[in-house]
């Protein structure tokens, strides 16, 4: 659920991945814009429809305040992440020269 974020920390806070993360089930939001919950008769509206129901009346609404990843960006992720697997092995192959000794320790 998208909306669980304010717009302005979702567009200007969260990466790209962290956007990708909540997003890769589809992009949902829990609750209409605030114009549609005024009354408990306002409410009465969409607080049974369907998900999809509610996503077609409600939901597109509410989701074009949020700037969802790009099918570009998505695909440059998964680039990255394939990179980063090709990395992360060639590492796992070769020796440390430092050891354990030399992670975290500071030189007086």
């Amino acid at each position: 659920m998208v909306d669980w974020f304010d717009p302005v920390f979702w567009n200007g806070s969260m990466t790209i991945r962290e956007r990708a993360e909540y997003t890769k089930d589809g992009a949902w939001v829990a609750l209409p814009l605030e114009e549609h919950c005024q009354t408990w008769e306002h409410c009465a509206k969409w607080k049974n429809l369907s998900d999809h129901q509610f996503m077609e009346q409600y939901g597109k609404e509410v989701l074009a305040l949020y700037t969802l990843p790009t099918e570009e960006e998505l695909a440059r992720l998964e680039e990255l992440d394939k990179e980063g697997d090709v990395q992360d092995n060639s590492d796992e192959n070769q020796e440390d020269p430092a050891g354990d000794q030399g992670i975290g320790t500071a030189e007086s």
